[in-house]
């Protein structure tokens, strides 16, 4: 009688395990199922990253391209509106800008 007490206590405690096991190999496939699920998401961002950093360095460049071309017309502008301020002032002591009031 004794030993079907210690038996039945044994198989109810490798009951118990084998239950624990499942319960902990469910568990295990589901955080692979998520850490895949991270890597992609990991994955994603740092493309979306590479292609920010990308765009960045493109916006960047196109400003800079702009703020010399801008630079360069307004010393054009700059240039002519001397050449036509010595002009009036060689007519007329105003420049041009002034004399329209």
């Amino acid at each position: 009688m004794t030993s079907y007490l210690s038996e039945t206590a044994l198989l109810a405690a490798l009951v118990v395990t084998c239950i624990c096991v499942v319960a902990m190999y469910m568990r295990l496939r589901r955080l692979d199922r998520h850490q895949a699920e991270y890597e992609r998401t990991f994955a994603r961002t740092s493309d979306a990253l590479d292609a920010t950093r990308i765009e960045l360095a493109r916006f960047r460049q196109d400003g800079r391209d702009l703020t010399v071309a801008l630079e360069e017309r307004i010393a054009e502008a700059q240039a002519l509106l001397n050449a036509l301020d010595q002009r009036v002032g060689e007519r007329d002591t105003r420049p041009l800008h002034r004399q329209a009031n």
